[in-house]
């Protein structure tokens, strides 16, 4: 299971070599592709992430999703249904009086040549992995 999560993100580096260009190839793929593409990126930005912070902990890694704490939040990653590439909650496990979860969808656009954050931009894959990651490590981060 977790070389299949690994794999998906490393094939999705490997298409960024290629010369081919990031609208044309998103406009060629299936949602069940692209989910996984973007599934895996995220597995793998968030699994370097850990690497380098030790307040990051793995709770559960299944086929579809994946589950992460970090400062007395969880992060719950899956792809998503009904139109969603992929669902994002992140929750408050300690002391959550005054915090807001959360919630976050990726979808294609409209034209389906970009993904669309939800709420938040539209961009590339890279704009969006790195778009989930920077907002789930800012507001984990620590409390002062």
């Amino acid at each position: 299971m977790f070389f299949n999560v690994c794999d998906a993100g490393g094939a999705s580096r490997r298409k960024g070599t290629e010369h081919m260009t990031e609208k044309n190839s998103l406009a060629g793929r299936t949602d069940d592709e692209l989910s996984r593409e973007v599934f895996g990126q995220l597995f793998v930005r968030f699994e370097a992430a850990r690497k380098r912070d030790v307040s990051i902990h793995v709770i559960d890694v299944w086929s579809v999703g994946f589950k992460l704490s970090r400062h007395g939040s969880l992060l719950v990653v899956n792809q998503g249904q009904e139109g969603r590439l992929i669902e994002i909650a992140l929750l408050w496990t300690r002391k959550p009086e005054g915090r807001t979860p959360w919630r976050a969808a990726i979808w294609r656009s409209l034209d389906r040549t970009r993904l669309a954050l939800v709420p938040g931009p539209e961009g590339t894959v890279d704009d969006i992995v790195e778009e989930v990651v920077r907002t789930v490590l800012g507001k984990t981060g620590p409390q002062t």
